[in-house]
């Protein structure tokens, strides 16, 4: 019992405590280091800054890029109906064309032939 008793004592003392003191120098780096770490912070939140007016960015050239293509889709239906009209002018235009060359050739012949008939004497 006296051996298990002396056990008892020594393991339940808590071991001495000793305070460091940090070494100047240790300090000095410690600072640096938190520096560093200070500008590292800065420059990655300038750089989610930036990413984020670059998303930002995108997004209105996807919307402007759909407006486009809205645009371009009603301009090509205009087109459509345009080179339609326009084909539709041009037959009309080369209907109306031979119609007014065969009337002239119709009024020419009506008039050679009244020429004929006033000049042509009767016999």
């Amino acid at each position: 019992m006296g051996r298990s008793s002396k056990k008892d004592k020594s393991q339940s003392a808590p071991p001495p405590v000793t305070y460091m003191v940090t070494p100047p120098e240790e300090e000095e780096k410690r600072k640096q280091t938190d520096a560093k770490i200070a500008r590292t912070q800065k420059n990655v939140d300038q750089v989610v800054d930036i990413m984020k007016d670059n998303v930002e960015k995108v997004l209105e050239r996807d919307e402007n890029i759909s407006n486009l293509e809205s645009q371009s889709e009603k301009l090509h239906g205009r087109t459509k109906a345009f080179k339609k009209t326009a084909k539709d002018v041009k037959v009309l235009h080369r209907n109306r064309y031979w119609k007014w060359v065969c009337l002239l050739i119709s009024v020419c012949l009506f008039a050679s032939l009244i020429i004929v008939l006033v000049l042509k004497p009767w016999n």
